[in-house]
């Protein structure tokens, strides 16, 4: 069931190159009722008052992209996020996916250009050279941003990841910022919470089958909702090829995080082999 796809690393998608790896297929939307969902770019032609061409609400799924933070932070030691967030064997992102992104995605945009919808090109420019901490906060409350630390440990004051989610992907969401960061937070527990996300705390440090992945899923969300999944890997210096991003498939209409199941939709598979390691928390 599970094939290779697109090849993908957190590390790129740091760089700014992350929605390469979310693009699904117009023929694999088969869950989606197509009538409502299927909005082709050429439909929303034209500029919306930034200059950008992305015109926010004008697109077709989600992808919400869930990263294994001991796998990055393996890679990306000196990251601010890294510093305390994976130290603890306890800690939440020492054991579960944490939040990358909720990705609003066209299907007939292979190089994933939508995003910055409304925002301006002074604010772009920081965002593309990766100067996210010196972009203004687009509105995130205080008592938002601290119910988003724990699943998203590169929240402002530590890299400011949230605010590049917020201008390159949330923009174009439709909701202001605390509710959508609110949603995206409550779906990082609902999978956290479930057979899959109790699977990957319960063999954190082991080497897994992609298959018991896929099993471990279906198990909540039935069979064939694996299909709605994509599990990016990269490999190590030894040879072993690691667990790094997971991205799930969702429609376009968000229903409460307790209904992700009704929420599923098709993704390219990935890139992992047949076997990957989870990556532990490194100890204190």
């Amino acid at each position: 069931m599970i094939a290779a796809a697109l090849a993908f690393s957190f590390a790129t998608a740091r760089a700014g190159d992350e929605e390469t790896a979310s693009v699904v297929a117009a023929s694999s939307l088969s869950r989606i009722d197509s009538s409502r969902l299927r909005l082709s770019n050429a439909a929303f032609a034209g500029q919306d008052n930034s200059g950008n061409d992305s015109v926010a609400g004008h697109f077709d799924y989600y992808v919400l992209a869930l990263t294994w933070l001991p796998a990055f932070c393996e890679q990306h030691p000196d990251l601010a996020e890294c510093s305390f967030a994976t130290h603890s064997s306890d800690a939440f992102a020492a054991r579960h996916l944490i939040l990358h992104g909720l990705w609003p995605n066209q299907s007939n945009d292979s190089q994933h250009g939508y995003g910055f919808c409304g925002v301006s090109p002074d604010i772009k420019s920081l965002d593309q050279s990766h100067q996210w901490c010196q972009m203004p906060n687009p509105g995130l409350s205080q008592a938002a941003l601290s119910g988003l630390t724990a699943v998203m440990p590169g929240a402002n004051p530590q890299s400011c990841l949230e605010w590049h989610e917020w201008y390159r992907h949330g923009s174009c969401s439709g909701y202001p910022p605390d509710e959508f960061f609110g949603r995206a937070g409550a779906l990082v527990k609902a999978v956290a919470q479930s057979s899959f996300g109790n699977f990957l705390a319960e063999h954190t440090g082991q080497t897994v089958a992609l298959a018991d992945l896929a099993k471990a899923f279906e198990a909540d969300y039935g069979p064939g909702s694996a299909d709605d999944v994509g599990f990016q890997c990269s490999r190590q210096g030894d040879g072993k090829d690691i667990l790094t991003e997971v991205n799930i498939g969702l429609a376009r209409q968000l229903l409460d995080s307790e209904q992700l199941g009704k929420m599923l939709t098709p993704q390219p598979h990935g890139n992992c082999p047949a076997d990957v390691l989870l990556v532990p928390a490194p100890s204190r």
